[in-house]
């Protein structure tokens, strides 16, 4: 797709055409925000993931609940299908890495915070349960997230691992910023804690 004389991204239905939710919103990031190309191409294509599930699971972009939102979390870290479960003794696919997912993730939950703030789809707020700590967002699936005592409880992060510290909190890097919203991050290579 050409915008503006700029080669651009969307996302296309099962009409193939484009979707009128996603491409507005798409819209948005490319002349409000005046966001990159590439950063759109990211979105659209995180959208393009999410837009296939909802077909696939017959489920209305505007009635998502944290139910159904769910298992496309697991089906990006799995790399199986929402709702289908590998055989015992059967290699699983393998899932995209967890900083992928939490792009992916990050891009569907911001198309629904511009519909909250624009159209009032109250989408985002089943997404989302509000903290009484300043309004900061905690992640629905907060009570799965390691060290934590409860589903509402959020304990402190695992403790003796060298360098825990350095990397947990608000400027602690991309780490900090994955593990505060619950993805687990692994060292690679034996690099990093």
């Amino acid at each position: 797709m050409v915008f503006e004389g700029v080669r651009t991204w969307t996302v296309t239905g099962e009409d193939h055409l484009p979707v009128g939710p996603v491409e507005e919103f798409l819209d948005h990031l490319r002349v409000a925000r005046q966001a990159s190309p590439n950063t759109i191409r990211s979105y659209a294509t995180s959208l393009d993931r999410w837009w296939r599930c909802l077909a696939a699971a017959g489920l209305a972009w505007d009635e998502v609940t944290l139910l159904s939102f769910t298992p496309y979390v697991a089906s990006l870290r799995t790399g199986e299908a929402a709702g289908v479960t590998a055989l015992p003794g059967t290699v699983p696919p393998g899932g995209l890495a967890e900083p992928t997912v939490a792009v992916r993730v990050a891009a569907v939950l911001s198309f629904y915070r511009y519909h909250a703030d624009v159209h009032g789809v109250p989408v985002a707020g089943r997404l989302y349960r509000m903290s009484s700590h300043g309004g900061r967002y905690v992640p629905g699936l907060v009570h799965l997230r390691p060290g934590t005592s409860g589903p509402r409880g959020a304990g402190a992060p695992r403790g003796g691992r060298a360098g825990a510290a350095a990397d947990s909190g608000p400027g602690g890097g991309h780490r900090g910023r994955l593990r505060a919203v619950g993805f687990r991050v692994r060292a690679v290579g034996g690099i990093g804690p």
